[in-house]
């Protein structure tokens, strides 16, 4: 007996003609990862230092001592000195200069030869890290070869002087002690900023 043929349960052949008609949407290629660049890490400033004329190499600004860190910035100009008293008893003239020390800076003037008043008409920076400090102008006669001979001093207390104010003054030597023999004052103007 031959099996009954159902064409139900025939397999279809495949249709090698036919092709598929659908859409293709290709996935878009895979990005690389983004990542945002890393800040650089700057430790943070000790001091702050008014911005004016850049910093010469040399110079060592002085570390603040004030709660805030800022260093205050003295522009200082010695213009002159009038009615010195010669230092060498066999000469009636000087060749002076003048020196400024605040902290651990110090600056010079130039000399001035064969003269009682002397016109410099110099100008220093100085850094003020410690606001109780003192400024101290000393004018001496040039000696060369021997020791220079002391004309007289001022003293100024970086706490007393005045913020954010040109002050153009003349000042009066005074001797390292009492009783020394110095006379004549000195011209300066200067200018203290934070």
């Amino acid at each position: 007996t031959q099996p009954t043929h159902n064409p139900s349960f025939e397999t279809p052949p495949p249709d090698r003609g036919s092709s598929f008609s659908g859409s293709f949407h290709q996935a878009p290629p895979a990005q690389e990862p983004h990542y945002a660049p890393r800040a650089e890490e700057h430790p943070p400033p000790t001091t702050t230092v008014p911005s004016v004329t850049p910093v010469a190499p040399d110079v060592k600004i002085p570390k603040s001592i004030r709660g805030d860190g800022k260093v205050g910035l003295l522009r200082m100009t010695i213009f002159e000195a009038r009615g010195l008293l010669s230092t060498d008893f066999l000469s009636s003239t000087a060749d002076p200069y003048c020196m400024v020390i605040l902290e651990h800076q110090k600056h010079k003037t130039k000399k001035v030869r064969k003269t009682l008043n002397p016109c410099w008409e110099d100008t220093f920076q100085l850094y003020v890290g410690d606001p109780n400090s003192t400024i101290i102008l000393e004018v001496f006669d040039y000696k060369g070869i021997r020791s220079d001979d002391f004309m007289g001093k001022v003293e100024l207390h970086a706490a007393k002087l005045p913020l954010d104010t040109p002050v153009d003054k003349w000042y009066k030597l005074e001797p390292k002690r009492m009783g020394g023999r110095v006379g004549g004052e000195i011209h300066i103007k200067f200018l203290l900023t934070y």
